[in-house]
């Protein structure tokens, strides 16, 4: 058995890729329980979630995650990934859970953007300064290429020391002060924080933007507001969402969207059988919560990786 750690992941990780590795790896047949959702410590707001996925020709894994959206000194996401044969049951790999699961949901995000967000796209915003704010920018702009990244956060200091390392890195990013009218100019909206309320407005977005929204897993939880939804064409990662986070449900309680307006998922719109119909001016929002496939898709790229390279 192999112990893939945080530094380990990074340098075996390549978006270019595992971007591609994704999509083919949606094509085929996998089974994935609806997770198991826990709550375990309701002061905190803990949810322990497990999450199994089997199908592969060679593997199959679980995921146990632990979100705790308070935590201030340590991170919001953490658990561990096991990588198993699908022959044997022999375990292959352990996993960090949350370079992991950061490195998943961004790749999944941008194939999304990948397969709707067609055309030159230029201006980027990214909502949220946590672990998976770069994760986003750069798989976001492994595809997009843009001129111009903008990042803002609630608290500014965070956003400026993201800024900051993403540009060290080579990335045209700087922070941003008015969320709303940088929003406005963007191209590509991308949201990943724990908001309890909509940080994200739908009033004065442009024609044909792409909104991108993650952070939101509970039910009472909304990253964007109703204007942003309303007559948007509306996909998943998975049919999940509609059930779990309040970005969907909200809206769909009152009346904004309806079940029938969610045009498809990503596996859907991997395999061609989502058809894509909208124009370039047409509103697009693609909703992830995360489901176990795409784990399991990332322990199985990086353990080839591994094997490849050692």
């Amino acid at each position: 058995m192999q112990y893939f750690t945080k530094k380990d992941i990074e340098q075996l990780f390549d978006y270019n890729e595992f971007i591609p590795y994704l999509q083919n790896f949606y094509t085929k047949k996998i089974t994935t329980p609806q997770r198991t959702h826990l709550e375990v410590n309701e002061e905190k707001k803990g949810v322990m979630l497990i999450m199994p996925s089997w199908g592969h020709e060679k593997y199959m894994g679980v995921k146990l995650v632990n979100v705790f959206p308070e935590n201030r000194h340590h991170p919001s996401i953490q658990g561990v990934y096991t990588l198993m044969s699908r022959e044997t049951g022999d375990v292959l790999g352990l996993f960090d859970g949350l370079t992991l699961t950061c490195k998943r949901t961004a790749a999944v995000s941008a194939l999304a953007g990948k397969l709707l967000a067609k055309g030159k796209r230029k201006r980027m915003l990214m909502i949220g300064t946590g672990n998976l704010s770069g994760e986003l920018i750069k798989a976001h702009h492994t595809i997009h290429q843009f001129d111009n990244i903008g990042i803002w956060g609630r608290d500014l200091e965070k956003a400026k020391k993201k800024a900051l390392e993403l540009k060290m890195a080579g990335l045209p990013v700087t922070h941003v002060i008015d969320k709303d009218a940088c929003a406005n100019m963007a191209d590509l909206i991308s949201t990943a924080t724990s908001a309890k309320e909509a940080l994200l407005h739908g009033e004065g977005l442009k024609n044909g933007v792409y909104v991108d929204l993650v952070g939101s897993y509970l039910k009472e939880s909304r990253e964007a507001d109703d204007q942003v939804l309303h007559g948007a064409k509306l996909y998943v990662d998975t049919f999940s969402a509609m059930e779990e986070s309040g970005d969907m449900l909200i809206p769909m309680r009152k009346g904004v969207i309806t079940r029938e307006d969610v045009l498809g998922d990503i596996v859907g719109l991997s395999s061609r059988e989502t058809e894509e119909t909208h124009g370039e001016s047409e509103k697009l929002v693609f909703k992830s919560v995360g489901f176990a496939a795409s784990d399991l898709a990332c322990g199985g790229y990086l353990y080839e990786r591994r094997e490849v390279v050692s």
